[in-house]
């Protein structure tokens, strides 16, 4: 069976790590080779299984299948702007019972956020990966000669604004709709930007990590409501609260080598490849 498996990697980006680490280790469980396609390339492609990497557009080449019904299997099918527009993913979720981080496009209830002290996040771009595009809105000092600070101003025009949670830990879960691949622990270092997640000067820890079964849920169950096959989740946990908010889904994370290797392992055993 493993002989006729006959990969692609379809691609948003030809220098994708990440991707290129998934088709080397789907290539050594299936021991073949895996085609890596982008928008560039042209042609009839023949492929028993295509994935699709990041937010790709409907390709421009011709896909023929080498199964019976001569057509390849797709995982993350291209035609959502759910993969790469955190707005929609979180309307989505909100609709089908995911627990979120409390956001909205409201700049006036954002105002009452900040009023309350809360620490708010504006969202410039809803497509920034990497905390691109956000801006951290914290009052300076919460006194001023023994009086209330004034909380600084929410912008209005920002897309989406997003309120900073308290939390414990925070994780990105890599999975299916119905299966979990593997997870991590971001630990922020030193240098870390305040309250944001860099992988620069963070680290993802899975050495003794224990991943609460709340995060296991709500990271499957935010795939399934974005329509993604697979991805990372994101998400922080409150062990007061005994909870787990998502923020956000990843349909191309980076991924090391050992990440890539539990995907393709992931991939094969429950089905998918």
């Amino acid at each position: 069976m493993a002989s006729r498996r006959n990969v692609a990697i379809y691609t948003y980006d030809p220098d994708s790590e990440g991707g290129e680490e998934l088709g080397k280790a789907i290539g050594k469980q299936i021991n073949g080779d895996v085609q890596w396609l982008t928008s560039s390339t042209r042609g009839t492609i023949q492929c028993s299984h295509l994935i699709c990497w990041g937010n790709v557009k409907e390709p421009p080449f011709i896909l023929k299948g080498i199964s019976l019904l001569n057509q390849p299997k797709i995982l993350n099918k291209w035609g959502t702007g759910i993969k790469a527009n955190k707005l929609k993913a979180f309307k989505i979720m909100k609709s089908r019972g995911v627990r979120t981080v409390p956001w909205t496009t409201n700049y006036e209830q954002a105002q009452q956020w900040l009023n309350a002290d809360h620490i708010v996040f504006e969202r410039t771009s809803l497509h920034g990966d990497n905390s691109k595009g956000i801006t951290v809105l914290e009052a300076k000092q919460k006194t001023v000669l023994g009086n209330r600070a004034k909380p600084p101003k929410a912008h209005e025009g920002v897309p989406l604004f997003t309120q900073f949670v308290p939390h414990t830990a925070e994780y990105r879960i890599h999975c299916t709709q119905q299966h979990f691949f593997d997870g991590m622990e971001k630990r922020r270092g030193k240098d870390s930007k305040p309250y944001i997640f860099d992988a620069e000067h963070g680290l993802f820890c899975r050495d003794g990590v224990i991943i609460p079964m709340d995060a296991k849920m709500q990271a499957l169950k935010a795939l399934l409501a974005v329509g993604l096959d697979f991805g990372a989740v994101d998400l922080i946990w409150c062990a007061k609260e005994r909870k787990t908010y998502v923020l956000e889904v990843n349909s191309a994370p980076g991924l090391l080598g050992s990440e890539a290797r539990e995907y393709a392992r992931g991939f094969i055993s429950h089905g998918y490849l």
